[in-house]
């Protein structure tokens, strides 16, 4: 989508993430499509908070956390939004260990675990993980501004737009990770989501997903209670 368009005010909406509404997106924190137009990145929304990175050359995180009867909000150019019913937005919660004798998990190792437990193809996820690395790509630009549509992703002028993580980056980091997740067709979400399984091990059922991922330094997730 990124290389189809140049974002505009009508395609920009104020959308609020109270406790029971979660999703991922291209936006920013400001009141209005002008306040952001040069700031639009990757955002992710969970639990009443918002968390993005701006493309204004900082490379600094920003984020927003509803306090007392507030409710976090943000400008959104296009996203994938969940919403459960409040005051309880997850249909499941569902807590996951690697085997020591296994090594780290790998991302799609979970998500067909949760697929078969929810008993559903399609999933929204919210996940808390420690994490032994992030491998990924974040704009570096806002796709708000103006640019050549049909040069954006080649080569040379994609380094001015995208910055990828050749190697794993935030080693030993506590993971916010929030996505969608399918087994099988992904229909209308096709071009959101990439694939989970570039080995091929589920030829049948293919899982695809797109997530975002705010890392935190390193704290042993609780076993107690988390919401």
């Amino acid at each position: 989508m990124l290389g189809q368009s140049r974002f505009k005010k009508e395609d920009c909406r104020t959308v609020e993430f109270p406790d029971f509404r979660f999703g991922i997106g291209l936006g920013a924190l400001g009141e209005h499509f002008e306040d952001c137009e040069g700031r639009f990145g990757e955002l992710l929304a969970a639990g009443g908070a918002v968390a993005y990175l701006p493309t204004d050359g900082t490379n600094i995180a920003d984020y927003v956390v509803a306090t007392g009867n507030s409710t976090a909000e943000a400008q959104i150019c296009y996203g994938i939004i969940f919403q459960g019913s409040a005051p309880q937005p997850f249909s499941h919660l569902v807590r996951f260990e690697a085997k020591k004798e296994a090594g780290p998990l790998r991302t799609d190792e979970p998500l067909e675990a949760l697929t078969k437990i929810a008993a559903t193809a399609r999933l929204g996820v919210v996940m808390v993980a420690e994490a032994t690395g992030l491998v990924g790509a974040a704009l570096r630009r806002s796709p708000a501004q103006p640019a050549s549509e049909s040069m954006r992703f080649q080569f040379p002028e994609i380094r001015d737009w995208l910055t990828f993580t050749g190697d794993r980056a935030y080693n030993r980091c506590v993971a916010l990770v929030v996505g969608v997740s399918l087994a099988g067709d992904a229909g209308e979400l096709a071009p959101m989501v990439r694939s989970l399984d570039p080995a091929g091990v589920n030829a049948t059922r293919p899982m695809t997903g797109h997530f975002h991922a705010a890392a935190f330094s390193y704290r042993p997730c609780r076993r107690a209670r988390l919401m």
